[in-house]
């Protein structure tokens, strides 16, 4: 080699250093960044409700996702929103004006459960429940909503991955197969993790 070449050769060899070492420590790194948590939402339309005694009232439950647990059942906050004529219902049985009796009723810690299927789309089953409202024990009946079933996600961390991991749950139900990362992820995706 002449020396020519070899000088054109370190200086290669020392510009192709500097770079690697101005791209990995010189400059500022990017910040890594935190996902947003996905709020998910259900709609349960006209849940039926029972009232002591034997009275029964309808409503619109919505039930909002704050865990999924082993067990193939997820928890969540529910709001009972009261139709107008079970306000009224109410007031008569309480003694309570109209206005008193509150148009939602909310509870936390509510457990559905995910049914097995094919995913498309994936059942989620509300368990029967009793809410509180003016002294009287109002018992919700099971009530049944759909989740849209997806094969995959346009994008992490969006209402659709939680649609895609609910259809691979469902499928995985139905199959008899383990389930434990669809249920990490989804708690991932909810709580905004990486």
């Amino acid at each position: 080699m002449t020396k020519r070449v070899k000088q054109n050769l370190m200086l290669m060899t020392g510009l192709i250093g500097c770079v690697i070492f101005l791209s990995t420590n010189a400059l500022p790194q990017s910040e890594t960044l935190r996902p947003k948590r996905v709020n998910y939402t259900l709609s349960f339309s006209s849940v039926r409700a029972t009232l002591p005694p034997s009275k029964e009232i309808t409503g619109d439950c919505s039930y909002f996702l704050t865990q999924a647990l082993i067990g193939d059942v997820t928890i969540g906050v529910i709001t009972f929103s009261l139709s107008e004529p079970a306000r009224q219902t109410l007031a008569e049985l309480t003694g309570f004006p109209l206005a008193q009796v509150p148009t939602n009723l909310r509870q936390e810690n509510v457990a559905a459960e995910v049914l097995g299927g094919n995913g498309f789309p994936t059942t989620l089953r509300l368990r029967p429940l009793t809410l509180e409202v003016l002294g009287y024990a109002l018992t919700l009946t099971e009530a049944e909503t759909q989740i849209q079933g997806r094969e995959a996600p346009s994008e992490n961390y969006s209402t659709e991955e939680l649609e895609a991991l609910f259809t691979h749950w469902a499928i995985q139900i139905n199959t008899a197969r383990p389930r434990r990362g669809i249920i990490r992820r989804i708690n991932m995706v909810i709580r905004g993790e990486v």
